[in-house]
């Protein structure tokens, strides 16, 4: 992830479609395969790490999917030619709502408000640079929540052996 050299072409990237970005929260299911995902939009707050004072508004787009069930991945400036996509366990952003949680490459903890609305605060590091990024609390509750009805926090094994037994099917038919 280049963090340095998105934050550079984040501003010119956002200007121009932010008012046609908005909050939205959409199931999805692949047609025969049994599949389903979970996808909220929502704007989030970056601040860098090595940049004093940078701060952007940056789209974010968080999906669940339960083909790959301990897992979220988060797409960064979607549509943009500096899209950036991390993927991380999904428990982090459910344990991060009460209480800091991970290390290393990502961090999340529950934090204050920005404009009365409680945050979420997910660190991103990467040798190219580490941002902090600031998310509603109340939406990353939500997405929680949801992405739990879809597979049951504890429940991940019975969705990744059905897609290891497809895999492993799949190879003996060659």
């Amino acid at each position: 992830m280049r963090i340095q050299s998105s934050f550079r072409s984040l501003r010119s990237s956002l200007d121009g479609g932010r008012e046609n970005w908005g909050l939205s929260h959409q199931f999805s299911q692949k047609a025969g395969y049994g599949r389903r995902e979970y996808i909220a939009d929502m704007f989030v707050h970056m601040h860098s790490a090595e940049h004093s004072g940078y701060f952007a508004i940056v789209p974010a787009r968080f999906i669940y999917r339960t083909s790959d069930p301990y897992a979220v991945e988060v797409r960064f400036n979607v549509g943009a030619t500096c899209e950036q996509v991390w993927t991380f366990v999904r428990d982090l952003i459910r344990d991060g709502l009460s209480r800091a949680a991970g290390f290393g490459d990502v961090v999340v903890w529950p934090g204050a408000s920005i404009g009365g609305e409680r945050q979420l605060f997910i660190q991103l590091a990467s040798p190219d640079g580490t941002a902090v990024l600031a998310a509603p609390e109340g939406e990353m509750r939500a997405f929680v929540q949801l992405a739990g009805r879809l597979v049951g926090y504890g429940k991940e094994y019975i969705h990744a052996k059905s897609e290891i037994d497809d895999l492993v099917a799949n190879i003996r038919e060659g």
